[in-house]
């Protein structure tokens, strides 16, 4: 049964810089910037808190207001505003989709992270909704093709609840540009025809919105019509993620598993309205679960639903 892979914490730096001093003494690593981090898809507020600072981790928080990063946050951070700085493009006149791979590029090394960064992404946590802002932007990274990405479980709002873990003020690192490339991982994006193949190619179809949304009764705004994918199973993230926004356990998310379609095994694809709920489903498949058939729809909704003539299934709600 795959194991759920949430990093465990170590006793301390010192530990840690001795076994780097070993390594290099018997000549198994050569620069610190090729030891992989001990980090798996989640990380805690107290495994961010003793790295932060390390040299071959980027900490980036993705809160949309500039003004609440400098009243506080981790240290040796780096600001992006999710909301405004393109992570998110509008394409084919649908909203939120992956940007064009030059612009993400460029974003992500002018942020001055690369290659051999490890990034732990920090959403603004909270809530379920707030999850889904770092699981979004640990799925671009991935679909990039890079591998060395980390989310903060419960995100800043876990980090602040724990008094005992300092927060710094003011406009943060620092870092000069770095030139970041792209290897771009097509099987972990899913297309509008991949969605219409789905029923014959098997692949299972993951509503992650909540429940009024997938049965029809109410919309979003970026939706034309109202209801879900024919076929589609519904796995709110709601049931993925406790009330405060952080992952449940691995034996709920297993049970998950076995009683809904989020299948450990079979193509699967997560979608939503913009393919960012659809991102933590996706985030839970493929990441904790280890399906390594998972996929995002990233247009999601808003792409099917402005054709015509794709099908629609609603099951409550006046036509």
């Amino acid at each position: 049964m795959p194991k759920h892979k949430l990093a465990g914490i170590e006793t301390g730096t010192r530990r840690r810089t001795i076994f780097r001093f070993c390594l290099m003494a018997f000549g198994v690593l050569a620069p610190a910037a090729a030891l992989a981090v001990d980090a798996g898809p989640l990380v805690t507020p107290e495994w961010v808190a003793e790295r932060a600072c390390d040299d071959d981790i980027v900490v980036l928080d993705l809160r949309s207001n500039p003004r609440a990063f400098q009243r506080g946050h981790i240290a040796c951070s780096v600001h992006s505003s999710f909301a405004a700085e393109g992570w998110r493009a509008m394409r084919g006149g649908v909203p939120g989709m992956l940007p064009d791979v030059e612009d993400a590029a460029a974003l992500i090394g002018g942020i001055g992270i690369g290659n051999d960064d490890h990034v732990v992404v920090v959403g603004p946590g909270g809530g379920p909704g707030a999850a889904t802002v770092a699981t979004r932007v640990y799925w671009t990274f991935k679909v990039l093709g890079h591998d060395g990405v980390s989310v903060l479980d419960g995100g800043f709002a876990a980090f602040r609840a724990d008094t005992s873990l300092p927060l710094d003020q003011g406009e943060g690192a620092a870092r000069p540009p770095r030139t970041f490339s792209v290897a771009l991982r097509p099987g972990l994006l899913a297309t509008a025809a991949d969605v219409a193949a789905a029923r014959e190619s098997g692949a299972r179809l993951i509503d992650n919105r909540l429940s009024d949304h997938y049965a029809g009764i109410n919309k979003a705004g970026v939706a034309a019509r109202a209801g879900t994918l024919p076929g589609a199973d519904n796995v709110p993230i709601t049931w993925l993620t406790t009330p405060d926004g952080r992952f449940q356990s691995a034996p709920v998310l297993e049970q998950v598993a076995e009683k809904t379609a989020l299948d450990r095994d079979a193509p699967l694809i997560a979608f939503c309205n913009i393919g960012q709920m659809g991102s933590l489903g996706w985030f839970v498949a493929h990441e904790l679960l280890g399906n390594d058939n998972a996929s995002l729809y990233d247009g999601s909704l808003a792409e099917w639903t402005a054709d015509p003539a794709n099908p629609v299934e609603r099951q409550i709600g006046a036509n």
